[in-house]
């Protein structure tokens, strides 16, 4: 991702000999991480593109538009980013798939811009829409999440509760029956948690045997 937002920097100051050397670093890094990546150990999961993190595999756009392109317009710079940043019906699922890479590394808000790119193109594209609804969905679901990390101003406890549940299926991936089952067993321990402001996800963690 270095090598990438360093190219595009050169691009957008109007370097372009020197940003397309830095896209060919691009294309190698990529190739290195593709040719290392079964090396590595992976541990934790992604919450973004609910995936494993070794499942990283979205590298349809490298291998297919940026080497493509650098091998046609060596030397013709303006062509050559023309066609760079170009979404075609016939590279749309190249630039998905770049958009899911996006997703897996940690770039939630980068995902976003690009994929509602490609959605505006082609707003008829079912797989564009369908990755971008998923996308758009499991980040406000995580920014909800985030804003549980605190106790908030309710109105009631059964505001809490409905809380507790939320972070209960989607912190600790728990059906909503079996979240709903912990609560109504858990009352008083709740009632305890809410006079002493204790925000709901830390519950959620706290409590259940799989988050503890």
């Amino acid at each position: 991702m270095y090598f990438e937002c360093k190219a595009y920097e050169l691009y957008k100051l109007g370097y372009l000999k020197q940003s397309f050397d830095a896209y060919e670093n691009v294309l190698k890094a990529s190739e290195d991480f593709k040719n290392n990546v079964q090396n590595t150990c992976y541990k934790w999961y992604d919450k973004i593109s609910e995936c494993g993190i070794d499942e990283i595999n979205n590298f349809k756009w490298y291998d297919e538009v940026l080497s493509k392109n650098l091998k046609n317009f060596k030397g013709d710079y303006d062509e050559f980013f023309l066609k760079l940043f170009e979404i075609t019906p016939e590279n749309i699922s190249s630039c998905i798939d770049k958009a899911k890479l996006y997703s897996k590394i940690y770039q939630a808000d980068l995902a976003v811009k690009y994929s509602k790119k490609i959605v505006e193109k082609y707003p008829s594209h079912i797989e564009a829409n369908k990755f971008y609804n998923s996308l758009t969905k499991v980040i406000e679901k995580n920014k909800y999440l985030d804003e549980c990390d605190k106790f908030k101003n309710y109105n009631n406890i059964n505001e809490y509760i409905d809380d507790i549940i939320f972070c209960l299926i989607n912190s600790c991936g728990y059906s909503e029956e079996d979240a709903k089952q912990f609560v109504k067993s858990e009352k008083e321990m709740i009632k305890r948690m809410y006079k002493s402001e204790d925000p709901a996800n830390d519950v959620a963690m706290d409590f259940y045997p799989l988050c503890g």
